[in-house]
């Protein structure tokens, strides 16, 4: 929800150090959502010729160069972050989310459900927050009203995730807050179970 409002990134490429609006991103005018197309975007397409042209030799890709010395010093540099309670702003899925933030980010929600409903689908929201910010539920409570009041479906993820790591099971990659195999099964796991239950159809 945070990173819904984040427009800037900085591009890796030393010839555009400056941030660059590269998301298109939403706001609030009257409750009505106004769309705010990327400014930046033909000086990241230019930032992205550059280093296609530069740096990887006019290939898509290519494969990342190791340094031991490197690698040894982001990994330090992030347990020191960890001991210290640092974090990115917009890695800190701990920070407390505005009413502005939630409410544009439900004017979404909303807006989705409604052109999906139109195409005779459904939404569905599957909750995580509880799990990845450790937090009393406040959020998870909102979005479960939300979705019962707006007609959309709502899965509460983060008691199977809980559930399989009292089990032993990781769900996370070591170093990457983004599910592994074992976090994956848990989640179509949790969507299985919600349409077991005739709480949702497939089309």
């Amino acid at each position: 929800m945070q990173r819904s409002l984040e427009k800037y990134q900085t591009a890796r490429v030393t010839e555009c150090p400056k941030p660059l609006w590269v998301r298109p991103t939403f706001r609030l005018e009257n409750r009505t959502l106004v769309a705010e197309p990327a400014g930046d975007y033909d000086e990241f397409v230019k930032c992205q010729e550059i280093a296609i042209r530069t740096y990887v030799g006019e290939r898509r890709s290519r494969k990342r160069i190791q340094s031991v010395v490197k690698s040894y010093a982001s990994h330090a540099l992030r347990v020191l972050m960890s001991r210290a309670s640092v974090a990115h702003d917009h890695l800190d899925a701990r920070r407390p989310i505005s009413d502005s933030t939630l409410e544009l980010n439900l004017t979404i929600i909303e807006e989705l459900g409604k052109r999906i409903s139109a195409n005779r689908g459904c939404l569905v929201v599957v909750d995580a927050s509880k799990y990845f910010n450790n937090s009393t539920g406040a959020l998870s409570r909102n979005l479960e009203l939300f979705c019962k009041n707006n007609g959309l479906g709502y899965v509460e993820l983060s008691e199977f995730l809980d559930e399989a790591e009292k089990r032993g099971h990781r769900t996370r990659w070591k170093r990457d807050p983004h599910f592994n195999e074992i976090g994956n099964e848990v989640f179509a796991q949790a969507m299985f179970r919600w349409l077991q239950a005739g709480k949702g159809s497939i089309q």
